[in-house]
């Protein structure tokens, strides 16, 4: 939150909700490799948690080594 010193007043704070739905479905790399050429930008800006929450790829979780996009097989287990 933000304060207004002149005024003391304080700024409406925004709320978001969680993403529970993907934006994008991919059923194959391929087809997401179309598409991540075309938005390359904006997805190398944001981070793999971010994506992953965004865009599913059938079989795949986006991850990134040493900055460089690239897609995991996962077969959809969590290990912890």
């Amino acid at each position: 939150m933000e304060t207004n010193n002149a005024e003391n007043t304080w700024t409406e704070l925004k709320i978001i909700e969680p993403i529970e739905n993907y934006l994008k479905e991919f059923k194959t790399p391929e087809e997401f490799n179309v598409w991540y050429s075309k938005h390359k930008n904006e997805v190398d800006a944001q981070t793999t948690y971010m994506l992953n929450k965004k865009y599913h790829i059938d079989g795949y979780r986006i991850t990134k080594i040493k900055g460089v996009l690239m897609l995991k097989k996962w077969n959809g287990i969590k290990y912890y």
